[in-house]
């Protein structure tokens, strides 16, 4: 029996629309007849119901399903009309240039989306996106698509089996800068989200040249430094490299065993300040080093350029030993250095019990809030802790030869104050107050025989006050040298306090600091919150205190 799909469209009962929507049969004309019955209550579930039946038909029009996409009635029509075949390439365009992961999703559940949109999802979606999961499901893929998503899955389930571990080892033992992946497959993983993934292609030395020259531009300095490391950069590329005012970009570009004579020879006349030696550091270890400069800079005035020469260098042992001696006896053997920091931040971090009695006179005195009531006095409640420190760390270091340059500290834990949530306290109020301050906080000044070393330096936590930064440890592992580096205050100015009030409870301590709301309490229990003895009696009652 033919089903008379006119007549079911042309019917004045929603359930005989809705059964021709739904079936798959229905021709384009009869869909268009119920989209323009303007008696269909659009917008009620029986309307949202037909609707999704329309966006889900394969027979629909692309008109018809442009126009539910920018009129929806319910949530999902948009995702059922951007998996319609019928639905426009423009409309898909549109989608798959876009942010909207969800939709983006639903245009890659389309059969008959073209081969070359589904391969520019799966090249411009990152390493780990749950889109490169959706174009896997698809059974159509070709050859270059499947490799490129096969290798996205890869890594994505590598980098989750590795999350733990520090660093990023894991790429490097999985080849992906080392192997030749191919044009197509470069372009879908070279400007991935993730910057170590952008930095491991960024080495691959058969990377194309223009995919490399975009690589040195990155925002990242760890991407930058790998591809300055690549051999193929051409000399165009390093030169520019090894002017970068990165001094980590700078020195990777000058390892780079493509470095020629000439930016090897300019670079070893460095002589600009400190940050110079480094320079030349660097130049002393390239293997292509030229041997007179090599040679030349084993009477370097720094210990270090020195030392890498002497590794690097053609001449003989006892040759190199009379020379390294020379240049001992004429330069200093130590350096003095200082770490700072420019505008500031320390905070005054205070913390103590506080009596009940004082709880009651503050409730009597008309106290809207513990912090009211002592804000002028916060520091004297600090039986607990009363630590005085920097909370930011140190920013910049001062070489020896007053120059400076920016330094990134290693610090292991949050640099926010921890509360006191897990601290043991035995009375039944607590006080906590942070006082923020601008100000300067110097550090002493320290001598170091070798290199300083920006990563050696490592922020030390106050012991009772985690999040208070009581100093500084410069300890280089290669070298041995240790040195405990103090610092002082010079000068504050407060610029806020935060004062809280606790209750401490055998589920641990109950922020609570509104006195107001403890009034209206006492007042709806008949009690008097200007009278002393219901004060007490209240707060006994009310906390268990005693």
């Amino acid at each position: 029996m033919t089903t008379d799909y006119r007549t079911l469209a042309a019917s004045e009962k929603i359930e005989d629309k809705l059964k021709a929507a739904q079936d798959p049969e229905c021709p384009a004309e009869a869909l268009d007849k119920i989209v323009m019955d303007g008696s269909v209550p659009w917008g009620t579930e029986i309307g949202n119901t037909l609707a999704n039946a329309i966006a889900s038909n394969s027979n629909c029009p692309a008109g018809h399903l442009a126009t539910i996409y920018e009129n929806p009635t319910d949530d999902g029509q948009q995702l059922l009309v951007l998996q319609n075949p019928n639905c426009s390439r423009e409309l898909i365009n549109k989608v798959v240039e876009g942010d909207d992961a969800k939709r983006k999703q639903a245009v890659l559940k389309n059969p008959v989306l073209s081969a070359d949109i589904v391969l520019g999802c799966a090249k411009s979606e990152s390493i780990g996106s749950e889109l490169i999961t959706a174009i896997a499901e698809r059974s159509d893929l070709d050859d270059i698509t499947r490799e490129i998503v096969d290798l996205k899955i890869k890594f994505a389930k590598l980098g989750e089996q590795h999350k733990e571990e520090s660093g990023y080892a894991w790429l490097e033992e999985s080849l992906l800068s080392i192997t030749d992946w191919g044009r197509d497959v470069f372009d879908a993983i070279y400007r991935d989200d993730e910057e170590h993934i952008r930095s491991a292609v960024a080495k691959n030395p058969s990377l194309p040249e223009k995919m490399l020259s975009e690589l040195i531009e990155d925002s990242q300095s760890s991407v930058k430094s790998a591809a300055a490391k690549n051999p193929s950069l051409p000399e165009k590329m390093l030169s520019e490299l090894i002017e970068d005012s990165q001094s980590v970009v700078k020195l990777s570009a000058l390892s780079n065993p493509s470095c020629t004579k000439t930016i090897l020879k300019k670079a070893s006349e460095d002589t600009e300040n400190y940050s110079s030696s480094r320079v030349r550091k660097a130049v002393a270890l390239n293997t292509k080093t030229p041997k007179e400069i090599v040679n030349k800079l084993l009477e370097d005035e720094y210990k270090w350029v020195r030392e890498a020469a002497a590794a690097n260098s053609s001449l003989a042992e006892a040759e190199i030993k009379t020379i390294l001696a020379k240049a001992d006896e004429e330069f200093p053997s130590r350096h003095t250095y200082q770490i700072k920091s420019y505008g500031y931040g320390m905070v005054e971090d205070v913390c103590g019990e506080i009596s009940i009695d004082d709880v009651v006179q503050a409730i009597l005195d008309g106290a809207d809030s513990w912090s009211d009531h002592i804000y002028s006095d916060f520091y004297s409640y600090d039986d607990n802790w009363h630590e005085y420190g920097p909370t930011n760390l140190v920013d910049t270091v001062v070489y020896p030869d007053s120059s400076e340059d920016y330094i990134d500290v290693k610090y292991d834990k949050d640099d926010d104050i921890d509360l006191i949530g897990d601290k043991n306290f035995s009375g039944n109020f607590i006080h906590r107050a942070q006082s923020w301050e601008k100000g300067s906080w110097i550090y002493n000044e320290f001598e170091l025989v070798n290199e300083f070393k920006p990563e050696c330096l490592i922020a030390s936590d106050n012991m009772d006050v985690p999040g208070i930064i009581s100093g500084y440890v410069y300890e280089d592992p290669e070298t041995g040298e240790y040195v405990d580096i103090e610092g002082e205050l010079e000068q504050s100015d407060t610029s806020g306090t935060d004062i809280n009030f606790y209750v401490n409870t055998k589920n641990g301590l109950d922020y609570c600091d509104d006195f107001c709301d403890m009034r209206d309490e006492m007042t709806e229990q008949d009690l008097d919150p200007e009278n002393e003895d219901d004060v007490r009696k209240y707060l006994k009652d009310k906390y268990g205190v005693e």
